[in-house]
């Protein structure tokens, strides 16, 4: 070892010892832990190898040493279950004269609806139109609203697995926009407007005239 490598280990030696000397003593630990706890704290004291651990020279000082470790460990599993939920993203696959809207998924732990729990309405329908048609069943839901004018507008809701939806975007490319706090696709053509997004349980579509404030309704 050279005299850098030794004056490096001996700084990290000490900080570590000015941080123990911080923790409380072992009279003022007013905590009773239980003999399954102990049994845990144990082990896990046997099992030290580090160099630093004969500087915890009380089992009062160890044990709020391993509760802080303890906390550290908990918090990193909050972590990994935090990136462990289901990360989901749409898939874009452009052709010549259409382009095929996917959704990729990651839910490893299967907390993706596997069939329709909870169906989405409208809050706001414009004046005039009314729902004419329904059809459903356990994966897939699609409403219809009509005007007496003959204009319509289609709600789509499905479960995501095996999502897919094509788009003409031969003369009129796709946009990203939002819905809400959600990422949506946006495309214009042939005097039509589709949107399509998700909320992280279902996704959904909406086709309506390209003269309706989609806005309104989403």
């Amino acid at each position: 070892m050279n005299t850098a490598e030794f004056t490096l280990k001996n700084a990290f030696i000490e900080a570590e010892r000015r941080d123990y000397e911080t923790l409380p003593p072992e009279n003022e630990i007013n905590w009773i832990p239980s003999p399954r706890f102990l049994k845990k704290i144990n082990a896990l004291i046997k099992a030290q190898q580090h160099s630093y651990w004969k500087y915890v020279n009380t089992i009062g000082k160890k044990i709020a040493l391993i509760a802080i470790t303890t906390a550290i460990i908990l918090g990193s599993a909050m972590s990994v279950k935090a990136i462990r939920e289901p990360v989901i993203e749409f898939i874009m696959e452009i052709f010549e004269k259409y382009t095929g809207i996917s959704i990729s998924k990651d839910d490893s732990n299967n907390t993706l609806p596997e069939t329709i729990k909870t169906k989405y309405t409208f809050s706001y329908i414009p004046d005039g139109f009314n729902l004419v048609q329904t059809e459903e069943n356990e994966f897939i839901r699609i409403t219809v609203y009509r005007n007496p004018e003959g204009d319509e507008f289609e709600f789509c809701q499905s479960i995501m697995a095996n999502y897919n939806n094509i788009i003409d975007t031969e003369n009129a490319p796709y946009k990203n926009i939002n819905v809400g706090k959600y990422e949506a696709i946006y495309h214009a053509n042939n005097n039509l407007q589709t949107i399509v997004w998700h909320n992280e349980e279902y996704a959904f579509s909406l086709i309506c005239p390209a003269s309706m404030k989609f806005e309104e309704l989403i």
